[in-house]
C-alpha cells in the first residue's frame, strides 16, 4: 500500500506554474485595476439607492399631501406668525405678510415694524389705547382690519379725529396674563396709554401655569422666574419657515394641530394642581391663585401709572365667569362679557374656537359702548365725543 504523506511545506512559485514568477506578476498587475474599478461602481450603486429613497419619500409625501387635502380636516395652514422672546416668551414677527388657511377661514395677516398686528403708525400721535390679550384680541381667523382693536380704532378716529390715538395691540395667541405685567413695565415704544383694555379668556389659568413667567411664594407674592430658553419647537418652526412653501403644506399644519391638541390636553389637566418644583418645601401653586395675583398686579401697575382699565371676557361662563367678575368687582374694574359660543354660535367659526368677523364686530360694539358709558373711561380719552350728523 502506498501512503500519501501531506506536508506543510509550501511549494515554490516555479513549482506552481511553468512560467514561474513572471505569470504571478502578470496576475497581480491585472488584479489591482479590477479592485480599483469596482469602487466607482459601488459609489454609483449607493447614489442610485439614495436617489431611489429620495424619490420614494417625495412620492409618499405628495400622496399624503393629496390625501390630507381631500379627506382630512386640517386647521391653520400657513407659516408661524410668532417667534421666541426671552422676556415675553412669544412675540409677533416684525414686518410679516402671510396667509393662514383652514376649513373655516382664509386669513390675511400683517404686522408692522414694532411686531404688532396692523399697519405702521404715524409719528405724530403719542397717545394710545393699549390692548392686552390672546388670540381672540389678536383676531385669529379674520383679515387685517377686522379684529376688534382695529374696529375700535376706526370708531374712535371718527369721533376724536384720525390723529388722536393709535391702537397698540400687543396680543399673541396662546399666552396668559404674566406677559401683561412685563408689557406694563415697558415704555410702550414711546406712546402714552390713555386706556388699557385687558381681555381674559377661558385658557388663561392654564396658560399661566404652562408659561412659568411668574410663580407664587409661600406667602402668595409673585416671583418672576428666570427667562426660559427656546424649546425644540422654536427651532423646528424656523427650519420649516426657511424652506419655501413647506409651511403651506397640510402635512406640516396637521403636525402643528396635533401639537396644539396635546398642549390643550395638558393645559386642562393643569387646571387641577401643578406644584412649583423650584422649591420642594413650597406649597403647590393653584392656577386660580396665580391668575388672580397676576390680574391684581396688572391692575395695580395701571393704577400707579394713571391708566384707566376695562376688562373684557371672551367665551367664559359659569363658575369661571363668576370668579373673574368677583375679582373685577373687588378691584372696581369695569368689565364687559362677550357672548360664549353656546350663547351665540353665529359669532364664532363653525370648528375653530375663535370669534369670526361678526363676533369681532360685536365685541368692538360692546367695548365702545362701555367706554363711552363709563365717565372715567370717557374722560381718559379727552374731549367729549363729537356728535355724528344724521345721515
Amino acid at each position: 500500500m502506498v501512503e500519501h504523506v501531506v506536508t506543510d511545506e509550501k511549494l515554490a512559485p516555479h513549482e506552481l506554474s511553468p512560467h514561474g514568477d513572471a505569470e504571478l506578476g502578470d496576475r497581480s498587475k491585472h488584479a489591482q485595476p479590477r479592485s480599483q474599478a469596482s469602487r466607482p461602481h459601488r459609489l454609483r450603486l449607493l447614489m442610485g439607492h439614495l436617489a431611489l429613497m429620495l424619490v420614494s419619500t417625495l412620492v409618499s409625501a405628495a400622496a399624503a399631501e393629496v390625501f390630507l387635502r381631500c379627506f382630512a380636516n386640517v386647521q391653520n395652514v400657513g407659516p408661524s406668525h410668532s417667534t421666541y422672546d426671552p422676556q415675553l416668551l412669544r412675540v409677533l414677527k416684525k414686518n410679516l405678510r402671510c396667509y393662514r388657511y383652514s376649513s373655516d377661514f382664509v386669513m390675511q395677516m400683517s404686522t408692522n415694524a414694532l411686531g404688532l398686528r396692523g399697519p405702521d403708525f404715524p409719528s405724530a400721535p403719542r397717545d394710545c389705547v393699549l390692548f392686552l390679550g390672546d388670540s381672540q384680541t389678536l383676531g385669529h381667523g379674520v383679515n387685517d382690519g377686522e379684529e376688534y382693536p382695529s374696529l375700535i380704532s376706526k370708531s374712535l378716529a371718527a369721533r376724536y379725529g384720525p390723529d388722536r390715538f393709535v391702537m397698540l395691540n400687543t396680543a399673541v395667541g396662546g399666552m396668559g396674563n404674566g406677559r401683561w405685567i412685563k408689557i406694563l413695565h415697558s415704555h410702550f415704544w414711546g406712546y402714552q396709554p390713555k386706556l388699557v383694555v385687558m381681555q381674559f379668556s377661558n385658557t388663561d389659568q392654564s396658560d399661566n401655569m404652562k408659561e412659568g413667567i411668574y410663580t407664587l411664594s409661600p406667602s402668595g407674592e409673585l416671583i418672576a422666574m428666570p427667562p426660559r430658553p427656546p424649546g425644540w419647537g422654536f427651532y423646528l418652526e424656523q427650519a420649516v419657515d426657511a424652506i419655501p412653501g413647506l409651511a403651506y403644506t397640510h402635512f406640516v399644519a396637521l403636525c402643528r394641530q396635533l401639537m396644539v391638541q396635546n398642549r390643550l390636553m395638558s393645559m386642562y389637566q393643569s387646571r387641577e394642581i401643578r406644584p412649583d418644583n423650584t422649591n420642594p418645601s413650597q406649597p403647590s401653586t393653584m392656577p386660580a391663585d396665580l391668575t388672580a395675583r397676576l390680574v391684581e398686579e396688572a391692575v395695580a401697575i395701571c393704577r400707579s401709572r394713571g391708566f384707566p382699565i376695562v376688562l373684557v371676557t371672551t367665551d367664559l361662563d359659569g363658575p369661571d365667569l363668576a370668579w373673574i367678575e368677583q375679582i373685577c368687582d373687588g378691584l372696581a374694574v369695569p368689565h364687559v362679557q362677550a357672548p360664549t359660543r353656546r350663547q351665540r354660535p353665529d359669532l364664532f367659526f363653525p370648528l375653530d374656537p375663535h370669534l369670526n368677523a361678526a363676533g369681532q364686530k360685536y365685541v368692538a360694539g360692546l367695548l365702545e359702548a362701555k367706554i363711552l358709558a363709563e365717565k372715567p373711561l370717557r374722560d381718559a380719552l379727552g374731549a367729549e365725543p363729537k356728535m355724528s350728523p344724521d345721515p
